[in-house]
């Protein structure tokens, strides 16, 4: 981790409110990893994402090279810390997250960047601490520490998605941060109650898939579950062997064997986080499922199957078995994350609507990012709605996620 040797900020301020002055605040931006540890238990005592858990997130900033040091903002009040926004500044290239156009792949910007984690509001997020949080963010933004912030997965319906997307600036604010929902499941205790809450529908569709499954692999199915770093070296070249081949990897994104991929899933294993499912086919392995238990949340990390196998189900049958094993393990939620797929409408129960919010600097270069972000935003919107009227976007997105898998689907015998 680079050091630039900043010094925490403290900021007294005392604004006035309808009804007169508000209580004493004072903003202070955590900047080392010294001074995060002054505030472990606080921060520990809050509820939060697995993503800003202090373990989490200290590994985060000590393993990867493009993060420069933490940002973590905390709000005192009357010297009690109240409320934090959990956060980094990293030296990255600007991908897909902040431009897009359909799958095309957009050249690459670098900038210097504030990243706040999904759930990375702890405490106390009301809506005046959300704006004096906000305000800390653009302060640090017109100072010149980055050229945009980036906010993770806010929650729409709250305090501090209002703030984000209209306390700051006409030219610096995102006109983008559109919701979209978040799909999750509250899991019951048994799997019986677990197949009454699907729809009728859903599940004899479900159960139909897994039945057809064991019906023409008899005898030659073999599923496990790893929790351990023991047995991290043996399943990752079989994970990779399916990683290899599906879409994800076209489009490079999802599981692949890297050291920093093997270093997260040693970290969650120590932690007793780590779930990873694999599905085997006459002992050949062709669907995965990996991801974590945080506080009774089941968060998916990576997934992905073999498209030789592809009609099989192979993808569903490794879901639903391992949807199955959380509820024998008494876990209360599972976390699909955001999108549209098919798979999260049929599995979730629960949607929230959340959305990446981007600020962006002051300068120069900030409003140029601002301005291309409208640009290529829009432009994406527009080929959507053409193409949903038009009925071939499905279509389209099926016939690209096909050319860059690695094998044609095939139809398997006994």
């Amino acid at each position: 981790m680079k050091n630039h040797n900043l010094k925490s900020t403290i900021i007294e301020y005392t604004p006035a409110g309808p009804s007169g002055p508000v209580p004493v605040a004072s903003v202070r931006v955590l900047r080392t990893l010294p001074e995060l540890e002054t505030l472990r238990d606080v921060w520990s005592s809050w509820k939060g994402h697995r993503d800003s858990d202090i373990d989490f997130f200290v590994e985060f900033i000590r393993t990867r090279p493009e993060v420069i040091r933490p940002h973590v903002i905390v709000l005192y009040r009357y010297g009690t810390p109240e409320a934090m926004l959990i956060g980094r500044l990293e030296h990255a290239q600007l991908t897909r997250q902040t431009f897009k156009v359909g799958y095309l792949r957009l050249p690459r910007i670098s900038a210097r960047i504030l990243i706040f984690s999904q759930g990375g509001a702890r405490g106390n997020i009301s809506e005046a601490n959300s704006t004096e949080l906000v305000n800390s963010v653009t302060t640090s933004l017109g100072s010149g520490e980055a050229d945009l912030a980036f906010l993770h997965q806010v929650d729409a319906a709250s305090p501090l998605f209002k703030s984000a997307v209209t306390a700051v600036g006409f030219v610096i604010r995102d006109h983008f941060a559109f919701p979209e929902p978040r799909w999750t499941m509250k899991l019951p205790g048994t799997v019986e109650e677990l197949y009454q809450g699907f729809s009728r529908r859903v599940r004899k569709e479900f159960r139909a898939k897994k039945a057809s499954l064991l019906r023409n692999f008899e005898g030659r199915i073999r599923t496990e579950c790893i929790q351990t770093s023991a047995e991290l070296d043996r399943i990752i070249p079989n994970i990779e062997a399916v990683a290899e081949k599906t879409y994800q990897r076209g489009l490079g994104v999802g599981f692949a064997d890297t050291p920093e991929i093997r270093r997260k899933l040693q970290f969650f294993a120590e932690k007793g986080w780590l779930r990873a499912y694999i599905l085997y086919l006459d002992d050949k392995p062709c669907a995965f499922d990996i991801g974590t238990v945080h506080d009774g949340m089941f968060a998916g990390e990576f997934a992905g199957y073999d498209p030789y196998f592809r009609d099989h189900s192979v993808g569903s049958f490794i879901m639903i078995t391992m949807i199955e094993d959380l509820c024998r393990q008494g876990v209360k939620v599972a976390d699909f994350g955001a999108g549209q797929a098919e798979y999260k409408r049929n599995f979730s129960n629960c949607q929230t609507m959340e959305a990446d919010i981007h600020i962006f600097a002051p300068s120069i270069k900030g409003v140029a990012l601002n301005m291309l972000r409208t640009v290529t935003e829009s432009t994406d919107r527009a080929l959507k709605k053409m193409l949903e009227r038009t009925m071939l976007l499905q279509a389209l997105k099926k016939l690209w996620r096909n050319r860059l898998t690695h094998e044609p689907a095939k139809q398997l015998t006994n």
